[in-house]
C-alpha cells in the first residue's frame, strides 16, 4: 500500500513540476502585462484589437479568425533582432483550430529572417508555441522578456 502511495505521489509530482516549467516558458497570458514587460526591458510593444480592420483583414488571409488581441513587440541592440508576435484568441478552441496555419507563416518568417543575418552574425533562436488562448512565436529572449 505505501509503495503505491510513493508511486503516485510521485507522478502527481512530476505532473506538476512538468506543468509549471512549461507555464514559464509563455508569454504573459494578459497582453497588456506583456507589453508592460516588454516595455520594461526595453522593447517598443504594441497591442492590436483583433477585430481592427488591418489587424483582421491582414489575419483572416491567412484562415485565423477569432483573434481578439495580438501583441508585437521588437527590439533592435547588440547587432541583434528580438521580436515576438502573439496572438491571444477568443477562446482555445479558436487557437486549436489555427496553430498549424500560424506554425507554418512563423517557419516562413523564420526562413526570412534567417535569410537577412549576414553569415558571420550566428543563428537567432527562434520559438513558437501555444497555452490555452494564445499562439506566439518570435525570439528566445523576447519570449522570455514578456514573461
Amino acid at each position: 500500500m505505501k509503495k503505491r502511495i510513493m508511486i503516485i505521489t510521485s507522478v502527481v509530482a512530476l505532473a506538476l513540476v512538468c506543468a509549471l516549467l512549461f507555464a514559464a516558458c509563455a508569454p504573459a497570458a494578459d497582453p497588456d502585462t506583456a507589453k508592460k514587460n516588454l516595455k520594461d526591458d526595453g522593447y517598443s510593444a504594441t497591442v492590436y484589437d483583433g477585430d481592427s480592420l488591418i489587424v483582421g483583414g491582414a489575419l483572416s488571409l491567412f484562415g485565423i479568425n477569432n483573434v481578439n488581441k495580438v501583441l508585437i513587440g521588437s527590439k533592435y541592440a547588440d547587432d541583434s533582432f528580438e521580436f515576438l508576435t502573439v496572438l491571444y484568441f477568443d477562446s482555445s478552441k479558436d487557437a486549436n483550430e489555427a496553430v498549424d496555419k500560424v506554425k507554418e507563416y512563423a517557419k516562413d518568417k523564420e526562413k526570412q529572417e534567417e535569410k537577412g543575418q549576414k553569415k558571420d552574425e550566428g543563428s537567432v533562436e527562434w520559438v513558437f508555441g501555444k497555452s490555452g488562448k494564445m499562439i506566439w512565436f518570435g525570439t528566445k529572449a523576447a519570449v522570455k522578456a514578456a514573461r
